[in-house]
């Protein structure tokens, strides 16, 4: 019975950075619609640019909570396998490896490539 609370803590984490990765991808498409908005009315390519760069920040952001995610998982299916009494919570060390491959998923690229791409065009075109 306690492996199953154990599991149901794992899986309140993994529920939680899914949450926050949601919540940031809707910050960051309210926020490159506000500034696209802006540097339009404004005729201000600045605006646009500081878009793209937030954008970025908000991927990298994104690919944080992802790959924390994907460790917990991991954690999860150890716990599962596993039968013991040991509640380490802690995941495996974060490495750039696994932030670079959360970089490369199709929640991460699909969404903030194209809107990084029409800021920059936007940019272009109003320069």
């Amino acid at each position: 019975m306690a492996n199953v609370e154990r599991l149901k803590f794992i899986q309140a984490i993994i529920s939680r950075m899914a949450g926050n990765s949601f919540l940031l991808k809707g910050w960051s498409l309210t926020l490159a619609a506000a500034l696209a908005a802006i540097a339009e009315s404004s005729a201000d390519a600045t605006y646009a640019v500081i878009g793209a760069l937030a954008l970025v920040i908000f991927a990298f952001l994104d690919c944080f909570y992802l790959t924390l995610e994907r460790i917990y998982r991991q954690l999860y299916q150890t716990a599962v396998a596993d039968a013991d009494e040991n509640w380490d919570l802690s995941p495996k060390k974060l490495e750039v490896s696994d932030v670079l491959a959360a970089l490369r998923s199709w929640s991460v690229v699909g969404l903030y490539v194209p809107i990084i791409g029409v800021l920059l065009v936007q940019a272009a075109l109003l320069g």
